[in-house]
């Protein structure tokens, strides 16, 4: 898995246990290595093994509002906190395999796990003692903080997006339900909350009314009906029933126009939408041909990486290709970059087991 992400002139490109920032303007790029985590005196040896032999592949990186901090998440449950120049702030353990990382408005820690909680991390708290804010009885999938800073909106594997107030997040404001498979996309925009499913759909919300103000269905513009087709067939061996291809990552440029880019499941395009936010009017500006396997991030241009860098520019609501910049630095990086693997994405799909027949069968044997 290959993540871009973007601050200010600086991209960063982070694949395994490495991650480069590349400045955009003077060309210069800096590597690092994720370290090895410090390890707690009170686990035990079982739980040492597990964390040594998980890989340290990072799973989610993300700035702080202030644009002091980066926080780091990575398979093996470690959490690394660097400054602006990569000196590390933190590195810990968290107690179960985290999901998602990101920052509150004071530039606190917040972790989401696998088994669906949701902690706070004191940055000035030597102790790395993590205080409990909220639980879902399914894997977050992605955390939201307000532009107000006063609530916390988490979405789940379970079609919910749960909006609490923070700090006090036993205090719920709202549900935003709609979407009916995982939600693994969410952003606030303008006061608005923007979600992204694997039911194909992008939707607009009023989070703290819990109500619907838009929708894009972007599996109306897939042409190619036989990919459709195969995918759902696919997933029906698999005993999961599925009407859409998946969305597997949507990211949002805000100006004068507002993009909403997405990539959907072993489809290659990357679609561009123009979003007028005072009606929730989209319109499908661009689909951009890529490999079937790529990751991208949306900011000032839209940098695409597919076994090479690409760059687009966005004016005006069109798209145009600038000359890439990235050509020696994929050269110099070239044995640890390797293609994005989204092998793993239908894992997210809730299976279906009959029980029945074989409660049946135990039946008629005790008979």
């Amino acid at each position: 898995m290959v993540l871009l992400k973007t601050n200010d002139f600086d991209l960063y490109i982070a694949f395994s246990d490495n991650i480069i920032r590349y400045n955009t303007e003077d060309l210069s790029d800096i590597h690092v290595k994720i370290q090895k985590p410090a390890i707690p005196d009170n686990l035990k040896q079982s739980q040492i093994e597990v964390i040594n032999k998980e890989h340290r592949t990072i799973t989610s990186l993300e700035f702080s509002p202030s644009g002091k901090y980066i926080v780091v998440s990575t398979e093996n449950k470690q959490i690394i906190v660097y400054d602006k120049n990569f000196n590390t702030i933190k590195n810990m353990i968290a107690n179960r395999s985290p999901s998602k990382a990101c920052f509150t408005p004071s530039d606190d820690i917040i972790i989401a796990d696998k088994t669906g909680d949701v902690y706070l991390y004191k940055l000035q708290d030597e102790e790395n003692k993590p205080v409990l804010l909220l639980g879902h009885l399914s894997v977050i999938l992605d955390i939201a903080i307000s532009d107000c800073g006063k609530y916390i909106i988490t979405s789940d594997r379970d079609e919910k997006i749960r909006v609490s107030h923070f700090p006090n997040c036993y205090n719920i404001a709202s549900y935003c339900l709609g979407h009916t498979e995982f939600v693994n996309k969410i952003q606030v925009v303008n006061n608005v909350l923007v979600s992204a499913s694997g039911d194909g759909t992008i939707r607009f919300w009023d989070f703290l009314r819990g109500t619907q103000l838009g929708i894009i269905d972007t599996n109306i513009a897939i042409e190619q009906k036989d990919l459709l087709h195969t995918f759902f067939e696919q997933m029906n061996k698999e005993k999961v029933e599925v009407h859409a291809l998946p969305i597997t990552d949507m990211q949002i440029r805000v100006g004068n126009i507002t993009y909403i880019a997405i990539s959907m499941y072993n489809y290659d395009y990357i679609h561009l939408y123009c979003t007028d936010f005072s009606d929730f009017n989209s319109k499908l500006i661009t689909k951009l041909k890529v490999d079937s396997a790529f990751s991208f991030c949306l900011s000032s241009n839209l940098y695409v990486f597919q076994n090479q860098f690409s760059s687009f520019k966005l004016v005006n609501g069109m798209v145009e290709n600038i000359e890439c910049n990235l050509d020696k630095l994929h050269q110099k990086y070239s044995s640890l970059l390797t293609s994005v693997d989204n092998s793993g994405f239908t894992v997210l799909y809730k299976r279906k087991f009959d029980n029945v027949q074989e409660y049946l069968e135990r039946k008629k044997q005790r008979s």
